[in-house]
């Protein structure tokens, strides 16, 4: 069986989620609070465990923000697949 790892630094959620989707799955799931974008905090979890399949679902979204703040939206929801695909080869 696959242990479940979750990698967030909850930005737009809140942790009272933990215990909610622990119970959906039947068992604990290993969690790291920490951004997706910051390559270098992203590699411990990568160290400590082996991905077999990586979701990323950490996209920031908000109506007409984006329109205000390009960067921020470029940088989060661009710059995390590619902090994603550098730590997991």
């Amino acid at each position: 069986m696959y242990d479940i790892i979750i990698i967030d630094d909850f930005s737009t959620c809140s942790e009272k989620v933990l215990p909610i989707l622990e119970n959906m799955v039947g068992k604990k799931i290993i969690f790291y609070k920490i951004s997706i974008v910051n390559k270098k905090s992203l590699e411990e979890p990568f160290k400590e465990h082996k991905f077999y399949v990586i979701i990323p679902f950490s996209g920031k979204k908000s109506e007409g923000e984006p329109v205000e703040k390009p960067l921020f939206y470029y940088e989060n929801n661009f710059v995390l697949l590619i902090s994603l695909n550098y730590v997991s080869k």
